[in-house]
């Protein structure tokens, strides 16, 4: 359930507006996401999505747990590389053998003002929002979205596709072989993600919050975050009822399947400091 009203008693003042995570099965136990918020800290993960055989707990679902732990123990005053150092330390404690473990995120030091973010959860700073995509997600969709159409235009019902998702399917092996494009920056195809390798510092975004800011971390499960939590959620829920498939624009990578109440986890922090 959302938080409210909440204030660490720190020097720097910080008011918990409202913070929630929801699980994309209705299962919070799967729940991919997570955050934290004590000791002027507020971070927020989003692990990947498994590609590959089911797992209990998921290799995202590690990553973003791990992740969370870490920012708990993060020694004071860190500087950003720093940060993601240790973030990528607490993945590699965890990661298994074939690469799946692996999460994006935000850190937000209240003493300092920064907030540090690697990979594609959006910030968004009294009101102006910061989002980014990978190019590698946004060719598969593109990919998925065209098969989709043509399965419709022939006859498939948005029943059918989204329960099998052939568009997910075909673009898995595309989207399994992007790891290779992890912490590279030579390339427009490289991204930048906490898998326990090391992030190019260009690849690491810092933005200083001013005093007296609103401050908003969502995952992308939040397809267009809004001001408020409420504001999101009524946004996110027409969405998914007028494109289940979720075709766009955009376009995305994955349906919602028929037992999920949303195509993605979503988590969504909104702090006053």
């Amino acid at each position: 359930m959302p938080l409210r009203g909440w204030s660490n008693g720190a020097a720097m003042q910080l008011e918990v507006v409202e913070a929630a995570s929801f699980s994309k099965t209705g299962d919070e136990t799967l729940n991919e996401d997570a955050y934290t918020i004590e000791a002027g800290l507020i971070a927020v993960f989003d692990g990947e999505t498994n590609k590959g055989a089911p797992v209990i707990p998921s290799p995202g679902r590690r990553a973003a747990l791990a992740l969370a732990d870490a920012v708990r123990n993060l020694p004071r005053a860190c500087d950003p590389i720093t940060i993601v150092k240790i973030l990528q330390e607490a993945v590699a404690a965890v990661s298994g053998s074939d690469g799946s473990t692996a999460a994006v995120g935000a850190v937000l030091d209240v003493r300092s003002r920064r907030l540090t973010r690697v990979g594609d959860v959006t910030v968004g700073i009294d009101g102006e929002f910061h989002s980014r995509r990978k190019l590698l997600d946004e060719v598969a969709a593109v990919s998925r979205a065209a098969l989709l159409r043509t399965h419709l235009l022939n006859g498939c019902t948005l029943d059918e596709l989204c329960a099998q998702d052939p568009g997910r399917q075909m673009i898995l092996p595309l989207l399994r072989a992007g790891f290779a494009w992890r912490n590279r920056a030579e390339s427009d195809y490289g991204f930048p993600v906490l898998d326990g390798s090391a992030t190019p510092a260009d690849m690491i975004e810092v933005f200083e919050i001013p005093a007296g800011a609103e401050v908003i971390v969502a995952t992308d499960g939040y397809c267009d975050p809004r001001p408020t939590l409420r504001q999101s959620e009524e946004v996110l829920a027409c969405s998914i009822a007028e494109d289940p498939l979720r075709l766009g624009p955009p376009p995305g990578t994955k349906a919602v399947l028929p037992d999920h109440v949303s195509f993605d986890d979503r988590t969504y922090v909104r702090v006053r400091l």
